[in-house]
């Protein structure tokens, strides 16, 4: 029987310069577009709990909140501290988001 090497996919850290590039990407027009095609496909309503886990900078984080409102509730979940620093910066508004 052939045995079945595992792949360890490891955590992408992010420091200052790489979440600055990532940022960058991330307000592309394409990035953009496919955030909102995203979030129509999902159909968040009001009231909903939502989980965005991997939710980098808060962007779709941020999309999903608005259309719960605050009767709704959002998780943002990213292992990256420089990125939940700029996902809790974009959502501060937004009290029924919490960044973990």
């Amino acid at each position: 029987m052939d045995s079945i090497e595992a792949t360890n996919i490891g955590i992408l850290e992010f420091d200052d310069e790489t979440t600055h590039r990532l940022l960058a990407v991330y307000t592309t027009p394409e990035v953009v577009a496919q955030r909102g095609a995203f979030a129509m496909a999902l159909d968040p309503r009001r009231g909903e709990r939502v989980v965005d886990v991997g939710s980098g900078p808060g962007f779709f984080v941020s999309v999903i909140a608005d259309a719960v409102g605050p009767a709704g509730l959002v998780y943002g979940i990213d292992t990256s501290e420089p990125l939940n620093a700029v996902a809790r910066e974009h959502c501060k508004h937004r009290p029924w988001v919490e960044i973990l």
